[in-house]
């Protein structure tokens, strides 16, 4: 797939949260592909820490109710 395709691709796709990607500007400007493959290594990153911070917002609640 050339560049701009990818690109193109890249910024209408919504992860499996229905959340864009949040770079936008990096996909945009971005002048190869490795650049690309970082902006979603970026993105993974973000899930990662979402569902960190959503399993200690659990935890918490859990020790709150002293369960």
């Amino acid at each position: 797939m050339r560049l701009s395709e990818i690109k193109r691709e890249m910024a209408k796709w919504e992860d499996f949260y229905g959340q864009d990607i949040v770079d936008v500007d990096a996909i945009k400007s971005a002048k190869s592909k490795d650049a690309l493959r970082v902006v979603l290594r970026e993105h993974a990153g973000f899930l990662e820490d979402q569902s960190t911070d959503a399993q200690g917002h659990l935890e918490q609640f859990q020790r709150r109710l002293g369960l």
